[in-house]
């Protein structure tokens, strides 16, 4: 038995040298001990742009240490060495260091300054691994005659349609795409933002360049479903403006990827961003040893979940794809889906129900994962050449809720990140019976915005929801509405001393949104009235008014 053992480790030890031999590169994460006094949070505007700062201020979000840069002679210390440094990270204040030769790292552990010096992963040769896209491409040519062309059905799910009426197209909101690149391959959508002005920061931070419009096409096809303004398909924030980083190697599965996320966060906080889409997930790896486990899904684990964690805590609405293996032996969210702090998109059909692919939850730690779903299965994108397709996946439907986001904190800018992020889930289709499949359920739009519209609650339980937008009025009292029950309602005006003056019904459609209005008041004498809506059960809700 002895000697079996001595054999099998001889076999292992071969095995590992031969890895060893073929590897290309080792990455270790160098961590320094402080940051020194280059910078001081007295003087942000040496290392936070104005833009970033002007938004903390506006959402109370303090300047921290995490904020200040690296120590410039800390990096000079070990500039020294056989090293390149490939990524810098001030939030973990830290950097990861590419190496050939490892017996450099005693003395590199040495140096004034280094607090630490860890393995972190290694890039083996030939460990490559090409992506494929889940979806396919609609043999039809199925056009509404809407305004949203085919995207009708997906924005509408979300009622965010009713945002756009209202001018919230996302205008003045910052959205940051994390992608494994944005390959334009004729689509015009690349051309209306540019025109406008609207893409204000690109880098690859695989390549370390600021050329995106490469590669893979993937972000291209997340950015239609934010961005498009046409006829055909009509994006869900066409207005806000665009930050597209490249943060996942197409080609590979390292944790090199989950560094490369953090540092474009970092980057899109430096900037001042408002919103993260990130349709991207890591579990496994082509280096085994550093995988995921479920256990790791406990929303503050993994490198890339604590990164979307710091970024939500530096106030920037954080949007997380949930993952598309609901039906692969890990079929869970992923990360950073799982991060506390971040809003896990799962996706649905466009009949509302649960896609059969949508990663499920709950987070290991027993947190409602997904959060929420929107339309992931037949999402209506653009394709190669400006054709539209039909695909598959929750990296379509996450872009969907984060520009519907956008448009929301458009609407009240006063809300935090996390605020806003509530709301959303207290507006969707489930919440008070959340599940692992669609989380709190489909958000309503409409119905957040109402409520924070100072909108009164008509019924405990929310079922109707009543704004007065005349008061005072001249010739007419309009009134909007929102009902979760088909229902008949009855509309009075009194004058002061009881006497009805009008009697109105009208029939409210189940998750309906009313605009109702008394008319031809312009004969009525100045002064004050009362106005009551009542619901078939007896309830009702009245209002002073004042005739001008």
């Amino acid at each position: 038995m002895e000697t079996i053992k001595r054999c099998w480790l001889v076999f292992a030890f071969l095995c590992l040298k031969h890895i060893l031999c073929a590897q290309s590169d080792y990455y270790f994460e160098l961590t320094f001990t402080d940051k020194g006094n280059d910078y001081s949070t007295s003087i942000p505007t040496a290392f936070l742009s104005e833009q970033s700062l002007t938004k903390k201020s506006q959402r109370n979000v303090a300047i921290d240490y995490l904020d200040l840069p690296l120590r410039a002679s800390y990096l000079q210390n070990i500039a020294a060495f056989p090293l390149s440094i490939t990524h810098h990270s001030k939030w973990r204040n830290s950097v990861l260091v590419k190496m050939n030769d490892t017996s450099i790292c005693a003395q590199i552990r040495l140096k004034s300054g280094v607090k630490s010096l860890s393995l972190f992963t290694t890039i083996y040769l030939g460990a490559i691994k090409k992506e494929s896209t889940d979806g396919k491409e609609n043999s039809d040519s199925r056009f509404l005659t809407m305004p949203y062309g085919e995207g009708f059905n997906q924005i509408a799910m979300l009622n965010a349609h009713f945002l756009h009426e209202r001018g919230f197209t996302g205008a003045g909101m910052d959205i940051a795409v994390f992608d494994a690149g944005f390959a334009p391959n004729g689509f015009t959508v690349f051309a209306e933002l540019q025109s406008r002005g609207q893409i204000k920061d690109t880098w690859d931070f695989v390549d370390n360049d600021a050329t995106v419009f490469e590669k893979s096409i993937h972000g291209a096809m997340v950015l239609s479903i934010l961005a498009n303004s046409n006829k055909n398909i009509s994006g869900v924030a066409p207005k806000a403006n665009y930050y597209l980083f490249v943060s996942e190697d197409e080609f590979s599965e390292t944790l090199l990827e989950e560094y490369n996320w953090l540092m474009a966060a970092e980057r899109a906080d430096s900037i001042g961003v408002d919103v993260i889409n990130s349709s991207l997930g890591y579990t496994l790896f082509d280096d085994i040893s550093t995988n995921h486990q479920y256990s790791d899904m406990n929303g503050n684990t993994t490198l890339v979940s604590k990164a979307a964690n710091t970024a939500a805590r530096k106030g920037i609405f954080v949007v997380a794809s949930a993952g598309n293996d609901a039906q692969k032996p890990w079929h869970y969210v992923v990360a950073p889906a799982d991060a506390d702090s971040v809003l896990a998109v799962g996706a649905v059909n466009a009949a509302s129900k649960y896609a059969y692919f949508s990663s499920t939850g709950p987070s290991s730690d027993g947190d409602v994962k997904p959060n929420v779903a929107t339309q992931g299965q037949d999402a209506v994108i653009t394709f190669v050449n400006n054709r539209y397709m039909v695909a598959n996946g929750t990296s379509f439907s996450g872009p969907l809720m984060a520009g519907a986001a956008a448009c929301l904190w458009q609407a009240f800018p006063h809300l935090s990140n996390l605020q806003l992020k509530k709301e959303i889930e207290k507006c969707a289709s489930q919440y008070n019976a959340p599940d692992s499949l669609l989380g709190f359920g489909i958000p309503n739009l409409m119905r957040a915005f109402m409520l924070l519209d100072s909108m009164d609650v008509y019924s405990y339980d929310q079922t109707l929801l009543i704004s007065l937008r005349s008061n005072p009025f001249s010739d007419r009292i309009g009134v909007e509405l929102y009902s979760a029950q088909q229902q008949e309602l009855t509309f009075q005006l009194m004058d002061i001393s009881g006497r009805l003056i009008r009697n109105e019904n009208q029939t409210i459609l189940s998750h309906q949104y009313l605009v109702f209005g008394l008319s031809n008041l312009e004969g009525l004498s100045s002064g004050l009235y009362f106005f009551t809506v009542s619901d078939q059960n007896g309830m009702s809700k009245m209002y002073k008014v004042l005739k001008n």
